[in-house]
C-alpha cells in the first residue's frame, strides 16, 4: 500500500477539535464465517470514531452478493448539540472517488464513437480556454492525457488561492471555468504525456467535453450511463438534482466544515452524494465490466499510464498475491477499493482529510484478508 500511503499524506496538516459519541450499525445477513470479521470490524469503527478529530465512520465491505459488513459510528457533525448518531445507509460527499463516474462515462462514449482517447481536447472545446491552460501544448493534449493525470495540468486542490477564495465566498455557485483559471494561474508543472501527476482540473475540463460532445448537461449524462443502469439510485449530483429532504453528514479538513462551501466546488472532478452502499455495487459492477460492452474497454482502464501508478481513471496496485487491485481516494477521507480476483469491495468514509485514511484501509484489510 506504499503508493496509496503516499497519496493520502500529501494533504496539508490541519488542527482539529471536537468529539464522538460512538454508536454502531452491524446489521448484515450473510455466511456465518464472516462473524468473526464483523465484530473486529465493528471494533476498528467504533475505535476510529472515538478519535476526537474525526466526526463519524461509515464503511462496507462485500464480497460478491454477501456483505460482510455495514456498519457506522460517531455523529452527524462537530456542531454544538448535535447529538445525532449516523447510521450505515448516511449520505455524504463523494470527493474525488467521483472521478471514476467521470472515467467510466468518457470510456463508454468512447465505445459509443463520440469521443477518443487520443483526440486533442481542442477539438471539443473553445480554444481560448484550452490555451490559457495549455499555451504551446494547446492542439497536442488529450483525453486520455486527461483522463490519467498525465495532461501536465497544476493540481488545484491544494492551492492557497483557490481554497481561499471558496472560503471566502463559501455560498457562491462556482463555474468550472472559475476553477479552471486556478490551474492556468498555476501554469502547465510539465510537458503533456511527459509525466504524471494527481489533478482534478483534467477531470473538471473533462466534464465540459461531456457536455460539449453530448449536449447535455453533465449530471445528465452520468445518471444515464453510469447510475440509472446500475440503480444507483442513492447517489446524486449535489449541486444539480440533490433531493431537498435528503439531510447530508458532515465533513471536515481539519476543523473546517466543508459543507458550508457549495458543493458546486467540485464539478466532474467529485461532486456526488453517495452511500456506501452504492459506491460498493459501483466497484463491483466496474470489476466485472458490467459498464463495458468490450473487454479491452475495461482492460484499457487498469492499464498504469504513468510513473504514479494511476490508470485512465483508477490508482491501479496489487494485492498480496499479484492481482490487479483498483482504489480511488477522495479528500475528506473517503475510499473505494476495489480487489476483482477476490470479488471484495470496500468503500468508507471517515470524514476528515487531516487523518492518515490509509491506515484505516490497511487495518480492514488485515482484518477481511484474515485466514
Amino acid at each position: 500500500m506504499n503508493k496509496l500511503s503516499g497519496f493520502l499524506l500529501s494533504s496539508l496538516l490541519l488542527v482539529v477539535s471536537g468529539c464522538s459519541d460512538a454508536s454502531d450499525e452491524t446489521k448484515q445477513t450473510g455466511h456465518s464465517n464472516f462473524d468473526q470479521q464483523r465484530s473486529e470490524l465493528s471494533e476498528l469503527v467504533t475505535a476510529w470514531a472515538d478519535r476526537s478529530e474525526v466526526p463519524s465512520v461509515l464503511l462496507r465491505v462485500q464480497r460478491g452478493a454477501d456483505t460482510v459488513f455495514s456498519g457506522a459510528s460517531g455523529l452527524w457533525s462537530f456542531v454544538d448539540n448535535d447529538e445525532r448518531s449516523v447510521s450505515a445507509n448516511a449520505y455524504f460527499r463523494s470527493a474525488s472517488v467521483g472521478k471514476l463516474f467521470t472515467a467510466v462515462t468518457v470510456f463508454k462514449l468512447v465505445e459509443q464513437g463520440k469521443l477518443c482517447l487520443d483526440s486533442p481536447v481542442s477539438n471539443y472545446l473553445e480554444d481560448k480556454l484550452i490555451y490559457s491552460l495549455f499555451g504551446y501544448y494547446s492542439d497536442t493534449v488529450t483525453i486520455g492525457q486527461l483522463l490519467s493525470h498525465t495532461s501536465g495540468l497544476a493540481n488545484i486542490d491544494n492551492d492557497q488561492a483557490k481554497n481561499s477564495w471558496m472560503m471566502l465566498n463559501p455560498e457562491k455557485d462556482k463555474q468550472p471555468q472559475e476553477l479552471l483559471s486556478f490551474a492556468a494561474e498555476l501554469g502547465l508543472r510539465y510537458e503533456p504525456g511527459k509525466g504524471q501527476e494527481y489533478t482534478s482540473a483534467g477531470y473538471i475540463l473533462l466534464g465540459l467535453v461531456i457536455e460539449a460532445v453530448t449536449e447535455q448537461s453533465y449530471h445528465r449524462v452520468v445518471r444515464e450511463q453510469v447510475l440509472a443502469p446500475l440503480s444507483l439510485n442513492n447517489t446524486f449530483e449535489q449541486a444539480q438534482e440533490w433531493p431537498t429532504d435528503v439531510e447530508l453528514i458532515h465533513n471536515y479538513a481539519g476543523d473546517y466544515d466543508m459543507n458550508q462551501i457549495h458543493p458546486s466546488m467540485e464539478f466532474a472532478d467529485g461532486g456526488f452524494v453517495t452511500t456506501t452502499a452504492d459506491l460498493t455495487r459501483f466497484g463491483i459492477a466496474l470489476a466485472e465490466g458490467t459498464f463495458f460492452e468490450q473487454e479491452q474497454t475495461y482492460m484499457a482502464m487498469m492499464t498504469p499510464q504513468g510513473s504514479e501508478g494511476i490508470g485512465f481513471g483508477p490508482f491501479i496496485d496489487e494485492n498480496s498475491s499479484g492481482e490487479l487491485i483498483f482504489y480511488h481516494p477522495g479528500h475528506w477521507g473517503v475510499m473505494l477499493y476495489v480487489d476483482p480476483a477476490h470479488q471484495l469491495s470496500i468503500a468508507f468514509s471517515v470524514n476528515q482529510s487531516e487523518v492518515d485514511y490509509a491506515g484505516f484501509l490497511e487495518q480492514v484489510l488485515k482484518i477481511v484478508n484474515a485466514e
